[in-house]
């Protein structure tokens, strides 16, 4: 160490070369923010991510409810929108299934050969709940609006999503 002359305290001694502890304990906070940032950056991508992808199929599955209620309304119960007031809704089912409750979706025959993926494909359609509902806007409509309403938990959440179609009243003459 060498000592700096015509200083007004002699007795300090300046180092020419390393770094202060003052330095190195900056340098460790600046390095600890940064990484508390970028991990807490990619936990929430992850998150955004799980979720777009939830919403995604569960929009997907709302899309094919609505295709199979529009094009084979004879596999669904149209007794309670036969029996309801126009302009009131009614839930629809299966044919043989109660309307009590939400039904449960089973997942795809078809399922990612990864064990992981297909244990994550499982567990997201074992939550997935859906409900149908018909309603004639009025009694000389010749339409009828259908519904299929999806929730889910995400992150501990109860997530929703409706998808609203219409189909003619005439596809339903000799089934409700």
């Amino acid at each position: 160490m060498a000592r700096k002359w015509g200083s007004a305290r002699p007795w300090v001694a300046y180092s020419k070369s390393g770094f202060t502890l003052i330095e190195i304990l900056t340098a460790i906070v600046v390095l600890g923010v940064a990484t508390s940032i970028i991990i807490s950056t990619f936990l929430q991508s992850r998150d955004l991510a799980q979720s777009s992808r939830s919403r995604k199929l569960a929009t997907t599955f709302a899309q094919e409810q609505l295709l199979a209620i529009t094009t084979q309304p004879g596999r669904f119960d149209w007794s309670a929108l036969k029996s309801a007031e126009a302009g009131k809704t009614a839930e629809i089912a299966l044919v043989g299934e109660t309307t009590e409750g939400s039904r449960v979706m089973l997942p795809p025959g078809t399922l990612p050969t990864n064990p992981r993926a297909a244990n994550r494909e499982e567990g997201f359609y074992s939550i997935l709940e859906w409900r149908a509902f018909a309603r004639r806007p009025s009694p000389e409509a010749h339409w009828v609006e259908v519904t299929v309403a999806i929730h889910w938990l995400d992150q501990g959440r109860r997530q929703s999503l409706a998808l609203t179609s219409s189909m003619p009243a005439g596809s339903l003459e000799g089934i409700a």
